[in-house]
């Protein structure tokens, strides 16, 4: 494999991965809460990097194991853990998708039994993200969030008043409009 093919094959694998995740939660609704375009820009870059400095690795060490810096591997895997969530909401009721579109959680708007917030900050050395997050948790505990990463956190409350009853909702976040 030449250089050039190692280095562009990675980050054409993670945009062929978002432009999948686009399509595949797109047909579910049009009420689509994803990640910001930063938060996007960001993780594409940082997956990207993970995932092109780890085949460099592998490759340039190939049929010895000595050597490889595995912490490449452990890096790739955190961000693709880490990497906000994309929600869906249906007439059926809220959906949580990660790892591209590829896992999906769902709570029906019937099962919701909690709606809360809280205050939520993330420092990095070039600047602080805050905001709340909006945490909806159904009767069996799973939990599906609205982080401070996704957009449009004012229509998602919208949506959620219009499915999920006043009294589910913490005091004060039912009226409460960002």
């Amino acid at each position: 494999m030449t250089d050039t093919a190692q280095l562009a094959l990675p980050p054409f694998f993670v945009l062929l991965c978002e432009v999948f995740e686009t399509f595949v939660v797109r047909k579910e609704s049009d009420c689509v809460f994803s990640p910001k375009p930063i938060s996007r820009i960001l993780y594409f870059v940082f997956i990207s990097v993970c995932l092109t400095a780890l085949i460099g690795e592998v490759l340039s060490r190939s049929g010895s194991s000595h050597g490889v810096k595995w912490w490449y591997l452990i890096l790739f895997l955190i961000f693709l853990m880490i990497r906000p969530r994309t929600l869906v909401a249906d007439p059926a009721g809220l959906a949580s998708y990660s790892l591209y579109g590829m896992r999906r959680i769902f709570i029906p708007w019937a099962d919701i039994s909690r709606v809360s917030s809280d205050w939520h900050e993330e420092h990095s050395r070039l600047w602080t993200s805050m905001g709340y997050n909006v945490a909806v948790t159904d009767r069996f505990g799973r939990r599906i969030e609205h982080g401070i990463h996704n957009q449009d956190q004012g229509r998602f409350l919208d949506v959620l008043r219009k499915h999920v009853p006043a009294a589910r909702f913490d005091a004060g976040l039912y009226d409460w409009h960002p």
